[in-house]
């Protein structure tokens, strides 16, 4: 009778231990499908999508510099506009004191020939 006690609790222990190890064979299965579609995910963004981002870094890269050399070549021209402009100026003002220095010369020539007129 112990004999069959124990036979029955044995039988009993390697099905419940069989159902156990079907559940653990099966969550297995799961993780390693899990595990294959990962790694072809990642196989794909290092195959596909890393040089596709390295492209749009360059473009950007691209972009970012010929706008510095842009803007480099527009203070430039901003640069020679303002010299341009401040020799204009000077020239502006001699011809203002020439004009000037022309308006005495002929306003002292005018008082000049007005005194001999008086005369």
């Amino acid at each position: 009778m112990h004999r069959r006690k124990y036979k029955a609790r044995f039988n009993s222990n390697v099905h419940v231990m069989t159902e156990k190890l079907r559940e653990f064979d099966d969550r297995l299965l799961e993780v390693n499908a899990e595990y294959i579609q990962l790694s072809n995910q990642v196989d794909r963004i290092q195959n596909e999508d890393l040089p596709e981002l390295n492209q749009c870094i360059d473009s950007v890269q691209e972009s970012v510099n010929e706008l510095s050399d842009e803007f480099a070549r527009h203070r430039e021209r901003e640069d020679i506009s303002r010299a341009v402009a401040f020799a204009e100026m000077e020239d502006v003002k001699a011809t203002l004191q020439t004009l000037n220095i022309s308006v005495a010369g002929t306003y002292s020539f005018y008082l000049l020939v007005a005194d001999i007129h008086d005369l």
